[in-house]
């Protein structure tokens, strides 16, 4: 901090470090339940970027989908920030954290979403579970197009014709229910964990990939996503 930003670290930036030099965790309240706090490093001039993206959490929270673009110059730190909110969500807020990414050497349609829902659909947990149980066979086999471990979880899972619409569709279903299930597998939208979805450089995206993410949010409505 001093060699290149010539600034002092923060008080609570010494008392981490003593901390583990000391072999001793951090200290960290985790008993609020509405409020993000602030990254555990500093994040040098993001304090309103931080404070924005906590007062979107909150609306999700509340219980409504929200879409939220973080945009800057190259090398500016969008994605530290973001995964240090993150960090955050999964950590403290029991969140299901999902990302993906875009290249600009290959733009592909639904390029993240493969990556983005492979670790969700072989999650074993009883929430995954019971929102693949309740898919129809047919959805899952468009859904299998993207992520073809759909059909190692269920074995009734057909082949189909492609068809973009219904693709979409099968996607958005999956993560509607996944918003819509407890991590005990009850359908309770109120109590389920909130979904997140990160897509870097989005600015790379394929037109069907931005079609989809605005399907997510016109069609998901009211769920903590």
């Amino acid at each position: 901090l001093e060699r290149e930003l010539g600034v002092e670290p923060l008080p609570s930036t010494r008392a981490l470090i003593d901390n583990t030099l000391g072999d001793q965790p951090p200290n960290i309240d985790s008993a609020d339940n509405t409020d993000l706090d602030g990254p555990l490093l500093p994040l040098v001039g993001r304090e309103q970027a931080f404070t924005d993206l906590q007062a979107t959490w909150n609306q999700v929270l509340a219980g409504d989908v929200r879409l939220t673009i973080v945009r800057g110059r190259a090398g500016i730190g969008k994605t530290r920030l973001v995964k240090t909110f993150l960090n955050l969500v999964g950590g403290r807020k029991n969140a299901a954290v999902l990302a993906g990414r875009c290249y600009p050497l290959t733009p592909v349609a639904y390029q993240p979403f493969p990556r983005l829902l492979h670790h969700l659909v072989i999650d074993d947990s009883r929430r995954i579970e019971a929102a693949l149980a309740a898919m129809r066979p047919t959805t899952l086999g468009h859904l299998a197009r993207l992520v073809p471990d759909v059909r190692t979880v269920r074995r009734d899972v057909p082949k189909v014709e492609p068809d973009p619409e219904r693709l979409r569709g099968a996607v958005i279903d999956l993560i509607g229910r996944v918003c819509e299930t407890t991590d005990d597998g009850a359908n309770m939208p109120e109590s389920a964990p909130p979904v997140v979805l990160f897509v870097d450089d989005l600015h790379h995206a394929h037109r069907d990939t931005l079609l989809l993410l605005s399907d997510l949010v016109e069609r998901l409505r009211g769920l903590r996503l």
